[in-house]
């Protein structure tokens, strides 16, 4: 089995894709303010997009990175991602969701499936749960404008509601710690998010967080930097399934969701 929770560590890169909660203040050239240009994102449809983001972490001293590159199509429910950790995995893993069926390799490379749910449509697909930083407002920031991809885009900060964030992604559970508990680890954390001028379109999120957590009667600190870019929006993508896919091995739903493969 392919480690498929990496524990508290990532915890907030599920949180970063899903549900943020932002508000408003700053006006931009066009009189809006940072709420009012995360709303109007909000109505941009987004039906396919590419995407590249790169992960940082330094925990215990040890610093990690990992890169993830890959393409969704929201309207017919298929996408791919590639994501390489050098300081965790030999290899590259590969997720594919085509008719209905969601592939991916295992430690040892080999392929498994299961069906499609929503559920796990939901969890895998980075349209989605970009979509969903739109959603809810505490509090949000006009801070300029800048370029990104080619692209004129409104540059806003954003400041989470971490209590909305880990219900919204049930995740309190994973690690046995409540929300309120998790809430209390973290000690800083920032989030911009670029959306285009013309289109609403989001563009670029970057997110940086430091929790403090306690293992042992010792407090540890572990920081993470995410930069997660968006291209290609709304234009032609083609998701092939790689060959050797085609002879996956299936499993059910549970052990696909427990990891058991």
């Amino acid at each position: 089995m392919r480690v498929k929770n990496w524990g508290i560590l990532f915890l907030c890169i599920a949180v970063l894709l899903g549900t943020v909660a932002c508000g408003g203040n700053g006006v931009a050239p066009n009189g809006m303010t940072g709420a009012e240009i995360l709303e109007m994102s909000q109505t941009a449809s987004v039906n396919t997009m590419q995407f590249s983001a790169t992960v940082e972490v330094n925990a215990m001293g040890e610093a990690m990175t990992m890169y993830m590159t890959g393409a969704a199509d929201e309207m017919n429910r298929e996408m791919y991602m590639t994501t390489t950790a050098p300081e965790i995995y030999d290899e590259a893993t590969q997720v594919y969701v085509v008719d209905d069926w969601i592939y991916t390799t295992d430690s040892n490379g080999d392929w498994i499936k299961t069906e499609l749910t929503d559920d796990i449509w939901e969890e895998q697909n980075p349209t989605s749960q970009q979509m969903g930083l739109m959603e809810g407002f505490v509090d949000a920031k006009y801070l300029g404008m800048e370029t990104i991809g080619g692209s004129n885009c409104y540059k806003i900060a954003i400041d989470p509601n971490w209590a909305a964030l880990f219900s919204a992604a049930d995740m309190s559970g994973t690690e046995g710690l409540s929300t309120e508990e998790m809430i209390d680890m973290i000690k800083d954390s920032s989030c911009t998010a670029w959306v285009a001028e013309n289109t609403y379109f989001p563009m670029q999120i970057f997110f940086s967080m430091t929790m403090e957590m306690d293992i042992l009667g010792q407090k540890y600190s572990v920081t993470m930097d995410m930069t997660m870019t968006f291209s290609n929006i709304n234009q032609p993508v083609t998701i092939t399934l790689p060959a050797a896919a085609r002879s996956a091995t299936e499993v059910s739903y549970e052990d696909f969701m427990a990891g058991e493969w």
